[in-house]
């Protein structure tokens, strides 16, 4: 007798992409105080940083997606 490998039925939940693309999870090293400025500014932490990311890739000629 064979066992099929059974699927989650949860696979399909949670949060949508942002922009439409999956996010990859990353892991970052920060000073104190540089996490207490990115938590200062008002947005979600990770979307504070990908603005960031998006203006330095958009000074180097990069397209943002």
């Amino acid at each position: 007798m064979t066992r099929k490998k059974q699927t989650s039925q949860t696979q399909d939940i949670g949060r949508p992409p942002i922009y439409g693309v999956p996010m990859i999870r990353t892991f970052a090293s920060l000073r104190p105080d540089q996490i207490a400025w990115l938590r200062a500014q008002g947005d979600n932490v990770s979307e504070t940083i990908r603005n960031i990311i998006d203006e330095a890739m958009a000074r180097d000629g990069e397209n943002p997606v």
